[in-house]
């Protein structure tokens, strides 16, 4: 049975297990999938997922040193999860028992973001949420 490829999704500091629970989940569904390096922790969001150029519209280079971008924290991040599609991916991310609490989608503001500030928004929207 032939899978057409929609969407993206990438993670970060997964365990082994969980990366490959997300790869076969998102090679079934036909989503391309990877885990991002440490080493590309200071990339914006949009080069992670092969968008944005290596510098900015103003000529900076947004990345800085890896050590200082580095975090622990899981993080899943998903583009062009179109329809039903994005339910699909959730659901089954549920049915495996993965536990990731922090999830995003990648949108035209947070695509020049470094991940650990796209981290830091995520867990303040999460507690809020959960402070309620």
């Amino acid at each position: 049975m032939k899978v057409s490829v929609s969407g993206s999704v990438r993670t970060f500091n997964l365990s082994n297990e969980q990366e490959a629970a997300v790869s076969k989940i998102c090679a079934k569904q036909g989503i391309k999938y990877r885990a991002v390096p440490p080493e590309e922790f200071g990339l914006p969001m949009g080069q992670v997922f092969g968008f944005l150029p290596a510098k900015t519209a103003a000529g900076k280079n947004t990345a800085g040193p890896a050590e200082a971008q580095h975090f622990t924290d899981t993080l899943l991040v998903m583009y062009n999860l179109k329809g039903s599609g994005m339910d699909r991916f959730l659901r089954a991310l549920r049915q495996a028992e993965l536990d990731l609490p922090l999830k995003a989608v990648l949108t035209p503001t947070n695509s020049e973001w470094l991940p650990k500030d796209l981290l830091a928004e995520l867990k303040k929207e999460h507690d809020t949420l959960h402070q309620q």
